[in-house]
């Protein structure tokens, strides 16, 4: 197993679908060198002498696939001069705000919030409400999350082995979500986040005693 060294600033915490869970704090277990940047509000690579400057250690990493990545790039008849970019990179901004993610694939809602700005792959979607919405985003995570979402992907969505459907756009966005007043917003926020306590609680917990406790 090889050990190598690169700068920790291009380096992001991806999300990959099983890494979501309902109402769990965000755990990545992986990373993604993400050689993307933003400038004047547009995610674009970083050109070959910004990586060399900024980034030698892993531009020199990423040389040793350079035949490879060209050869990719060719394939999906893509700009082969940024050969170390990502193939059909989402925006930046996207990634890094607090936001609602769920899996793309899902045996029941199983939708969660980002504190922290992480980034994931094709098996996720980001969900993002409108700015005046954004205050209420747990109490809105609750309604994605409930049995009456479910039933509305199961029925309109298509059925995976299992029992499984898709999180998709195509799938979801005919939704009819409510108008919540303060005293609806309220009170779901304060039960979603209480669930996120004890999903955080119940994952430091070292004794069935104390899982039974907080599962009560």
């Amino acid at each position: 197993q090889e050990e190598i060294k690169i700068e920790k600033e291009i380096v992001k915490p991806i999300l990959k679908g099983l890494d979501v869970k309902r109402y769990e704090e965000m755990n990545n277990k992986y990373y993604i060198i993400y050689p993307h940047h933003l400038l004047n509000g547009k995610t674009i690579p970083y050109t070959v002498k910004e990586m060399q400057k900024n980034f030698p250690l892993t531009f020199t990493y990423l040389l040793k696939f350079k035949k490879e990545l060209i050869e990719k790039k060719d394939r999906y008849k893509t700009n082969s001069v940024y050969w170390y970019s990502l193939h059909r990179a989402r925006e930046v901004t996207m990634f890094e705000q607090f936001k609602i993610i769920t899996p793309e694939i899902s045996l029941g809602c199983n939708m969660s919030y980002d504190y922290e700005g992480m980034y994931h792959n094709t098996q996720c979607y980001t969900i993002i409400l409108k700015d005046e919405y954004k205050e209420a985003t747990l109490a809105y995570l609750a309604i994605l999350n409930s049995k009456i979402m479910w039933h509305f992907v199961s029925v309109t969505g298509s059925v995976l082995r299992g029992g499984f459907f898709r999180f998709k756009t195509k799938y979801m966005q005919e939704f009819p979500i409510p108008q919540l007043d303060t005293n609806m917003v309220n009170t779901l926020t304060y039960l979603v986040q209480n669930m996120i306590d004890t999903h955080k609680q119940l994952n430091v917990a070292k004794f069935d005693s104390d899982k039974k406790f907080l599962t009560q």
